[in-house]
C-alpha cells in the first residue's frame, strides 16, 4: 500500500484488487493469473510485450513459485533485484530490456 503513495505517478497492473484488472481485459488477467500460479513456465516474454513491465514486484506469501521464478530470472540476467524484504517475504526487480 505504501508503494501506491511513494510512486502514484507509477502504472499499476493489480494493485490491492485484481477485480478491475479481470474486468477491464479478461484475457490479460488470465495470462498475468496463470502466470502466478505456475502454468507458464516462461513469463518473461509476456512480462517484456504483453504487460510491457518496467518493475514486478513479487510477494511470496501470493506466489512462492514465482518467487523463486524471478530468483532464477535474475541469475539468467533478465531481472535485477532491486530490494528485497528483510523477512524475504517480497522482492522488486527491475525488468531488464
Amino acid at each position: 500500500c505504501h508503494l501506491f503513495f511513494y510512486a502514484s505517478t507509477s502504472d499499476y497492473l493489480i494493485g490491492l484488487d485484481p477485480t478491475f484488472f479481470a474486468v477491464k481485459d479478461r484475457e490479460r488477467y488470465e495470462l498475468w493469473r496463470n502466470i502466478n500460479r505456475g502454468k507458464v513456465s516462461d513469463f518473461m516474454p509476456a512480462l517484456r510485450e504483453t504487460f510491457k513491465a518496467d518493475f514486478m514486484l513479487v510477494h511470496r506469501s501470493s506466489s512462492d513459485f514465482l518467487y523463486t521464478r524471478c530468483q532464477e530470472e535474475v541469475r539468467a540476467g533478465n531481472l535485477k533485484l532491486c530490494i528485497r524484504d528483510v523477512d524475504d517475504d517480497w522482492a522488486l526487480f527491475k525488468v531488464v530490456k
